[in-house]
Parts: C-alpha cells; structure tokens; sequence
C-alpha cells in the first residue's frame, strides 16, 4: 500500500514535470511570437512616424491599419492614428481614435463595448470631440496636433469627479497632494512634465447637458477666454488629455490638460 502510493507520486512527479517543460516552452514561444509582432509593429510605428512628420498622412493611415493588426490593444497605434486622420480632416474616424482612448483611460476593453453603460458611451464621445475641437482649432492657427495622451485624461477626469461630488469648482482642490494640476499629475505618475496648462469648463441647466452640440459651445466658449484660449493654442504643448465628470441630471464638469513631458519622454 505504501509502495503503491509512493509510485504513484513518483509517476505523478514524473508527469509534472513533463508537464511544466510543455507550458516552459509553450511560453517561450508565445513570448518569442509577440515579442516578434511588437518589433514589427515599432517598425511600422516609426514608418508612420515619418508619414505623418513629412505630410503624408494617407500612408501613415495605412501603415498604422497594419500596425493595429500586428499588435491589437496598442495605445501609441491609436493615438497615431488620431492624429494622421485629425491632419486629414476626418472628424469621424479622428473622434472613433479619440473614443477609444478615452474609453482605455476609464479602464474598459475599447475593443468590446457591449454592455457598456450608455453614460458611459456618451463621456466618451463627448471627450472624443472636445479632443477634436481643441486639435481643429490648433490646425486653424497653423499649430501642431495634440497627442491624446490617456494619464492625462485620468487626471482631468478624476478632478472633475472631485469637485462634482465635493461640490466645489476650482483649479484648486481641498485635498492634500493634489491641490494643483501639477500636483495631481506628479501624484499619480511621479514624474514632472516640463510644461503643464489646466482649462476647466462646466454647464448645467433644467435640460440634460451633456450632448455633442454642447461640447462645440463649451469649446467656443474656452476659445473666447484669452487665458485658456492661450492654453489650447500654446504652440510648444504636444499632449493633450480631456475629462468629462456628469451627474444624474446631466450637468458637466469638464476638465482640459495640455502638456509638454519633455525630451526623456519624447517631447520637443
């Protein structure tokens, strides 16, 4: 009886073993197979790049279609593409770029949106075409087009949910660590952009606010302000993030940050 248990564990042993040598090289494997596609993807990530440095937007479309199919999920790729269809012109497919990074920052699958609450849908839509307002005005002015850079959008969005439930409005928050924007950015990502510009605007009224037409009053709005009409046109910006905070009647906070990270973090 002893013996007999002591073979089984000996085969058992002998089994896993076996076992974890076939996960062992199944894993490295798939590791070889997606480290491949991400260095085929910076490859045709850099050839975009130069695209769209060089006006030729129309390829760099393309060359960032293949990109996405090389490595589904990946962030740079749409912010990418954001900007050669922004260059274009293409206000739809620019605002389906922007939607899906909003939806990135907020922590869902941009990739599956079933179930997705309808709220939820319509903050990203709606951040998606202040992103577009803002990029469009730029271009107006001769000015390059803004990255939309999701840790930013996390940080606007999160003090627009602060002062929706605190019941304040400020560039100023009351809570410690994160009294300015500076202070928010620094706090969630430990590292200090070299310039950094906050522009908040916020509607309510005895109808549901939140709606497309009103993200084109509220950025005409910020355009007519000299002080964030400068941030929106500051020409040595280069990211953009953009949060929308809305309660149940449909009032919105909405929370603009425009930064410069600085060369150690590929900005001019």
């Amino acid at each position: 009886m002893n013996q007999r248990r002591l073979s089984l564990k000996k085969g058992g042993g002998r089994l896993t073993a076996a076992f974890a040598v076939v996960v062992l090289l199944l894993a490295t494997t798939c590791a070889d197979i997606a480290g491949q596609q991400l260095g085929a993807g910076r490859v045709l990530l850099d050839k975009a790049g130069h695209a769209i440095a060089t006006g030729n937007y129309q390829a760099a479309v393309k060359i960032l279609r293949q990109a996405a199919d090389a490595v589904p999920g990946w962030v740079a790729v749409h912010q990418k593409l954001a900007i050669a269809y922004q260059y274009l012109r293409d206000e739809y497919n620019a605002c389906e770029q922007y939607k899906w990074l909003s939806l990135y920052s907020m922590g869902y699958d941009p990739d599956d949106t079933s179930g997705l609450p309808e709220t939820v849908l319509l903050v990203a839509a709606c951040e998606a075409k202040t992103a577009w307002l803002v990029n469009k005005s730029r271009l107006e002015h001769g000015l390059s087009v803004l990255q939309l850079e999701p840790r930013l959008s996390v940080v606007a969005r999160k003090h627009c949910e602060e002062m929706r439930d605190l019941n304040y409005w400020s560039h100023y928050s009351p809570t410690p660590g994160r009294r300015d924007v500076l202070e928010r950015f620094k706090s969630a990502y430990r590292f200090r952009p070299r310039t950094i510009a906050e522009n908040l605007a916020r509607r309510w009224g005895s109808r549901y606010c939140l709606t497309l037409r009103n993200m084109e009053r509220t950025h005409n709005d910020l355009m007519n302000s000299p002080h964030h009409r400068e941030n929106i046109l500051h020409p040595k910006l280069r990211r953009l993030g953009v949060g929308i905070a809305v309660n149940a009647n449909g009032d919105y906070w909405l929370g603009e940050i425009m930064a410069n990270f600085g060369p150690e973090h590929g900005d001019e």
